[in-house]
């Protein structure tokens, strides 16, 4: 449900709400009312809940059109109450309209002189020809929608749809004169360039990896039976670059467009053929077009521009759409973190995890609470961090959650770790072993985080996949407890996967390492 006035979006929204496409051709208003200001006029007080009283409209030019406003009189009363904007394709001329383009919830406050004003700019509804609006009550009685005052009505244009009687009905026929006060704001969608096409809508494609958005047009007004210059086909461009051109913006000093073929050889500089689709004498087109960067919390609103030409069978004959853009977000999270770990010793809970595959990763969650439920916080979140394990002095028995964010901060689900899974032995920490720092590693960089139960002579050893040694080091010197320790492997080490060994007595632990150049 709207509450009118709408306001405009809070800038800290702006990942959530499109731009509007840019006014590129001037309004008209549609109306059937003679009423102006200070005239009568007569609220219909008998409407009931789930009626609808609604007014027919033909735009004249050439279509399609966007629906971008709904005004109408609404008064008898000033209580504020919900009613349902629906719109329909009215082409056959019956008593009954065709199929139902939009509906939605607003709440207004009834008056008696000022004409409410529903703002769809941001819905995209296009109509193609003779349409329909309704307004259907919620409530019975008034504030209800106005008559004017002219002593004419026009029955073939306002009409009653009554839900205890199931059909749709002329006004007149109940005795009513004079045409319901509902308007519609209304604005060609090819751009006010003839033959142009027009872009509708840009918007991310939901529930994948981000990269892509889904472009809506309308047609050319030469794609079209009996067209002089008929349209073949349309192409899709996109704008060198993110941020280049925002919904609204001018081309830029070496772009322009044009409404019919001119020798322009930087036209298409600094923009890149993205697809083409086959012309059929749709009113509307839609296409999926990637994108190549992603709007993300790390890196902020990253848009994509395009344009929409309209080709013929004469190469240099072209239509070309103004710009528009919008923005691709990845919508999925990663997988929750792996093989999450605890060791405790000294004091200290040591805690390790694998990497994630995802190449967006941004960073770790780490979050401790007292209990297994507890839901993880900013104030209970102990680490941020983009290693693979961390090092925490809280409570002994604590609850640890960990959790992956990426770029686009999106975060994974959690991973548990209780007290009675931490990896302990009499106070003292079990054999352990990760990969210090940033992984994959570098191959000059081959750094582990080992954690020894005692000082008994332990071996930290480097094979490849055929499981030869290529590095290895004896650490009976060190003492129990948790160390970090370098291997470099005497020949150098090549980019590949390998697997790390440590063994101290009988028992060994093994990590599989993957080295990059």
């Amino acid at each position: 449900m709207r509450t009118l006035p709408v306001f405009p979006a809070l800038l800290a929204l702006i990942l959530l709400a499109p731009l509007a496409p840019p006014a590129t051709a001037q309004e008209t208003t549609l109306q059937n009312d003679g009423f102006v200001d200070g005239q009568a006029v007569g609220f219909q007080g008998g409407f009931v809940a789930d009626e609808i009283a609604a007014s027919r409209f033909t735009p004249t030019g050439t279509g399609p059109w966007r629906l971008n406003r709904v005004r109408f009189l609404f008064g008898g009363s000033t209580s504020t109450v919900t009613f349902t904007l629906r719109v329909y394709a009215d082409a056959a001329g019956t008593n009954a309209p065709g199929a139902e383009l939009y509906s939605g919830d607003y709440q207004v406050t009834g008056s008696d002189v000022l004409l409410q004003d529903i703002d769809l700019t941001s819905e995209n509804v296009t109509v193609t020809g003779t349409f329909r609006v309704g307004i259907e009550f919620q409530h019975n009685g008034a504030p209800s929608v106005a008559r004017d005052g002219d002593g004419t009505i026009n029955a073939s244009r306002n009409f009653i749809y009554t839900p205890s009687i199931p059909g749709w009905f002329q006004s007149n026929l109940f005795g009513l004169s004079g045409d319901w006060v509902i308007r519609a704001v209304v604005q060609p969608t090819s751009g006010g360039t003839p033959g142009a096409p027009s872009i509708l809508t840009i918007h991310d494609v939901g529930g994948d990896q981000g990269g892509q958005v889904r472009l809506r047009f309308a047609r050319s007004s030469r794609d079209s039976v009996g067209s002089v210059t008929p349209v073949l086909s349309y192409e899709v461009h996109r704008r060198v670059g993110a941020n280049a051109l925002i919904a609204g913006e001018p081309w830029g000093p070496s772009i322009a467009p044009r409404p019919h073929a001119q020798p322009d050889a930087v036209m298409l500089d600094g923009w890149d053929y993205v697809m083409s689709v086959p012309a059929h004498g749709d009113a509307i087109y839609s296409v999926v077009v990637p994108t190549l960067v992603d709007s993300s919390i790390a890196q902020g609103m990253r848009r994509s521009t395009f344009f929409v030409r309209a080709t013929t069978a004469t190469p240099t004959t072209v239509f070309d759409s103004p710009a528009d853009s919008g923005y691709s977000v990845d919508n999925l999270p990663p997988a929750p973190p792996a093989a999450f770990a605890a060791t405790y010793s000294g004091g200290t809970t040591h805690l390790t995890w694998n990497p994630n595959a995802e190449s967006d990763l941004w960073y770790y969650a780490l979050h401790r609470g007292a209990s297994a439920g507890f839901t993880p916080t900013v104030a209970n979140r102990v680490a941020t961090t983009g290693a693979l394990g961390h090092d925490d002095v809280g409570p002994a028995g604590s609850y640890y959650k960990l959790a992956a964010i990426d770029v686009h901060g999106n975060v994974s689900g959690y991973t548990l770790i209780a007290p009675a899974t931490l990896d302990v032995m009499g106070g003292e920490a079990r054999l352990a072993l990760a990969v210090q720092g940033a992984h994959p590693v570098r191959t000059d960089r081959l750094q582990f985080a080992i954690t020894l139960p005692s000082a008994a002579a332990a071996q930290l050893e480097l094979l490849d996949v055929h499981g030869r040694r290529v590095a290895g080091e004896t650490l009976g010197v060190l003492g129990a407890g948790r160390h970090s320790i370098a291997l470099t492997p005497a020949s150098g080490l090549r980019a590949g996967v390998y697997v790390a060994r440590l063994t101290q007595g009988s028992e060994s632990r093994s990590v599989r390492v993957v080295a990059v150049d």
